[in-house]
């Protein structure tokens, strides 16, 4: 969704109770027509109808379809526009996702027009996680607020992925974080991004690069952050075959437990702990891993 290519996106979490047919087809809405253009409203219900026909005849069924309207919105304009802009698209298709990144570092100061975009123009809402980590509570009473059937919450990092984040803290950990909140995806800036230049000499580049690849003009070669996210999508299956295990036998005290060890392991993924040069116990989700995967073989 930003601004390289849709597979910047990151790593989507496909849970053990899901499959394949989840999967979506994502797409950024460039050029947007002004709130004030003559039959806009129309216009867009029009091309929505039609790019819903045209997708249903290449086997893409409407709900595995999701629109960015607006980047990181963070002022009430940019929020009208999605508005008038989402509700537009699902008049002509409602089968369609609005995909938002909601971007208020302080929920108090967001604007006022937040509410009717949550409720009416939002399907999958991806938030900050450095904004939650700082808010925690201001963001958990947010997300109850909007709790709904059919909204999907998800989360990413922003400028906070670069080669001075702790691969364990920054990477490795957000998924058991998914898991804690029972969020449905993961994403990271960005695959791509080695701002102005490769990651190999950052010295020339404009700033440091946000990429868990190291890149060249003509190779791609892993970082340890990048094993990092692997290794903790790994752990989110793990996690949730375990719970949803616990669920079906109806074992409150396990799962209480298993509550208890992802909180243990989420003790690490603070702010305060987010550069690699920051001293913390690496081991825990080691550790808590292997009693996880003991349950799952008794």
């Amino acid at each position: 969704f930003k601004q390289k290519t849709a597979y910047e996106i990151g790593v989507r979490l496909v849970g053990s109770e899901m499959c394949i047919r989840d999967r979506l087809y994502c797409a950024v809405l460039f050029e947007l027509l002004p709130l004030d253009a003559p039959q806009r409203h129309e216009k867009y219900k029009a091309w929505a109808q039609d790019w819903s026909q045209y997708l249903q005849g290449r086997g893409v069924a409407p709900d595995q379809v999701a629109f960015l309207i607006r980047d990181a919105p963070t002022s009430e304009a940019e929020l009208a526009v999605i508005l008038e802009t989402g509700r537009a698209i699902q008049e002509g298709e409602p089968r369609f996702k609005i995909w938002n990144d909601l971007h208020f570092p302080d929920l108090n100061r967001a604007p006022a027009n937040t509410d009717t975009v949550m409720r009416e123009a939002c399907d999958i809402q991806c938030f900050n996680v450095q904004h939650y980590l700082a808010q925690p509570a201001a963001y958990q009473a947010f997300m109850e607020k909007y709790r709904r059937p059919g909204l999907m919450w998800w989360t990413y990092t922003g400028g906070g992925s670069h080669r001075l984040t702790d691969p364990y803290v920054a990477w490795q950990l957000r998924f058991w974080f998914c898991h804690d909140q029972q969020l449905r995806g993961a994403h990271f800036w960005a695959f791509g991004d080695g701002n102005g230049g490769f990651g190999w000499n950052e010295y020339l580049n404009a700033g440091p690069s946000r990429s868990p690849f190291y890149l060249s003009a003509d190779t791609v070669v892993p970082s340890k952050s990048l094993e990092a996210m692997r290794e903790g999508a790994q752990d989110y299956e793990l996690l949730q075959m375990l719970r949803a295990h616990l669920l079906r036998a109806n074992d409150a005290p396990a799962l209480r437990q298993l509550q208890r060890d992802v909180q243990h392991v989420l003790s690490a993924h603070r702010l305060a702990l987010w550069s690699w040069h920051e001293a913390k116990d690496r081991s825990t989700a080691d550790q808590v891993r292997k009693k996880v995967l003991r349950q799952l073989s008794d």
